[in-house]
C-alpha cells in the first residue's frame, strides 16, 4: 500500500494523474479501507467549478467498484456533481435525503418541511421519479425528475419563480412538472418526455404578490441561479451515453431572469427551445440575445397577470392596477424607457421578438391566480407542445 500511495504521488506531482482513471480508482479503494479518507478523497475528485464534461470524463474513468465505494460512502458529494448519470445522482440523493430526516436537527422548520414532502412525492411515485439534486443549506435546494433525462428524448427543465420555499419541490411545482410530462407525451408521436422542477437557487421570497419586494427588484439571486442552471444543463448533455435529448427550459416568474439569464450567459446555446411565462423581464432587451435563436423564444404572459406587465410599465391590465398598487412603476429597477422596466423588454412585446403564444387572460380580481395559471389548460397544452418538438402545434397570440 505504501509503495502503491508513493507511486500515486509521484504521479500527482508530475501531472499524469489527471488523466489516470485507474489511479484514481485505486485511491478510492485504498481510501475506503482507512481511516484517513479525507485527503485522499479531496485530491481524487472533481474540484469545484469543474466543467460538466470533465467531470463526467472523470466518473467514467473509474472502475465499477471505485464508483460504487464512493458513492456509498460519500453521497452528499456525488448526489450534487452536475455531469454524472441521473440514476447515480437520484441513488446519492435518497441516501442523503434519509440520513437527514432520521437525524434532523440544525433544520429550519421550512427546510424540514420540504424534506418531507419530497421523501413523500418520491414514495407516492411514479416509479421513474428520480431526486437529482438536495441541498439543505439556506431556504434548501432539490431538484425532482419524472422521467429519467439521460433516456427520455425530450427533456423540459422547469424553473419557479419567487415565493417559491422547498416545500414545493414535492407539491406544488412537482404537480406542475408531472401535468407538464404527461401533457408532452399526449403530442409526442410515441416519443420520451421527462420533466422536472430544478430548484437549484435561493428564490426571494415574497408576501402576497407584492412585486414591490426590494428582494424581488433585485437581481442578485437570479444571477447566482442562473450559474447554477446552465452548469446543470451542461451536465444534462455530458451525463447523456447516446446522442443529445430535446431541451427545453421554462423559466415561470422569477424563474424566468433565471432562465434568460442562463441563455444569455452560455457559451453556445443553453437549450434547444426557451419558454417564458408570467415574466418579469429577462435581463435581455430583444429575444435574439438568449443564444437559441428569436425563434426559439416562446411567451406567455395572461392579461390579467400583474408581474407579466411590470416590464411594460404600464401598471395596469384593462384597468387593473398592478397588485392593487398605484405609482408601482416607480419601483422599476433600470427604468430607461416606457418598455425598459425592471428586468428589461416587455418578453410579450413586439419589440422583444419572440413567439408569444394564447393564454387564458386570468381573474381581473384574482392576480395571485393569473399569474399562477399557466401550467393548466390552453397554456399547459402551448408549452407541451414546444417541449415535445411540435411548435406548430402552439396557438399564437399577438404581441402586446
Amino acid at each position: 500500500t505504501a509503495e502503491r500511495l508513493a507511486r500515486l504521488t509521484a504521479s500527482l506531482r508530475d501531472g499524469h494523474a489527471l488523466a489516470a482513471g485507474r489511479a484514481a480508482a485505486l485511491a478510492f479503494r485504498l481510501a475506503s479501507r482507512t481511516d484517513g479518507l479525507g485527503s485522499l478523497l479531496a485530491a481524487a475528485l472533481p474540484a469545484p467549478g469543474t466543467p460538466p464534461d470533465r467531470v463526467a470524463a472523470w466518473w467514467r474513468g473509474l472502475d465499477p467498484a471505485g464508483r460504487r465505494e464512493l458513492a456509498d460512502a460519500h453521497p452528499e458529494l456525488i448526489g450534487r456533481l452536475d455531469g454524472l448519470p441521473a440514476a447515480v445522482r437520484d441513488r446519492a440523493n435518497r441516501l442523503v435525503l434519509d440520513r437527514l430526516l432520521a437525524r434532523p436537527d440544525g433544520l429550519s422548520g421550512p427546510v424540514l418541511a420540504g424534506l418531507r414532502s419530497i421523501r413523500e412525492r418520491l414514495a407516492a411515485g411514479p416509479a421513474d421519479v428520480l431526486l437529482l439534486d438536495l441541498d439543505p443549506t439556506g431556504r434548501g435546494r432539490g431538484v425532482l425528475s419524472f422521467g429519467d433525462p439521460d433516456l427520455a428524448d425530450h427533456v423540459a427543465v422547469y424553473v419557479p419563480g419567487f415565493g417559491t420555499e422547498l416545500a414545493a419541490v414535492g407539491r406544488g411545482d412537482a404537480d406542475r412538472a408531472q401535468r407538464l410530462r404527461a401533457a408532452g407525451e399526449r403530442c409526442a408521436d410515441g416519443r420520451t418526455v421527462a420533466a422536472m422542477v430544478w430548484l437549484g437557487y435561493d428564490a426571494p421570497p415574497n408576501e402576497g404578490l407584492d412585486p414591490r419586494s426590494a428582494q424581488v427588484a433585485d437581481d442578485g439571486r437570479a444571477r447566482a441561479g442562473a450559474a447554477a442552471y446552465g452548469r446543470f444543463l451542461d451536465g444534462l448533455r455530458a451525463a447523456r451515453p447516446g446522442g443529445a435529448a430535446h431541451v427545453t427550459a421554462v423559466g415561470h416568474s422569477y424563474g424566468s431572469l433565471v432562465v434568460g439569464l442562463a441563455a444569455g450567459a452560455a457559451r453556445g446555446p443553453l437549450a434547444d427551445e426557451v419558454v417564458l411565462v408570467g415574466s418579469p423581464g429577462v435581463g435581455a432587451d430583444r429575444a435574439d440575445r438568449l443564444g437559441v435563436g428569436a425563434g426559439h423564444v416562446h411567451v406567455g404572459a395572461a392579461e390579467y397577470d400583474p408581474v407579466s406587465h411590470l416590464p411594460s410599465g404600464a401598471g395596469a391590465a384593462g384597468g387593473l392596477l398592478v397588485g392593487g398598487l398605484p405609482g408601482l412603476a416607480v419601483h422599476a429597477v433600470g427604468a430607461t424607457g416606457p418598455h425598459e422596466l425592471w428586468f428589461g423588454e416587455d418578453p410579450a412585446s413586439a419589440g422583444f421578438g419572440a413567439h408569444r403564444f394564447h393564454v387564458a387572460p386570468g381573474d381581473p380580481g384574482h392576480a395571485f391566480a393569473s399569474h399562477s395559471a399557466y401550467f393548466e389548460g390552453e397554456s399547459l397544452d402551448n408549452i407541451a407542445h414546444v417541449v415535445a418538438g411540435r411548435p406548430d402545434l402552439v396557438t399564437p397570440d399577438r404581441p402586446r
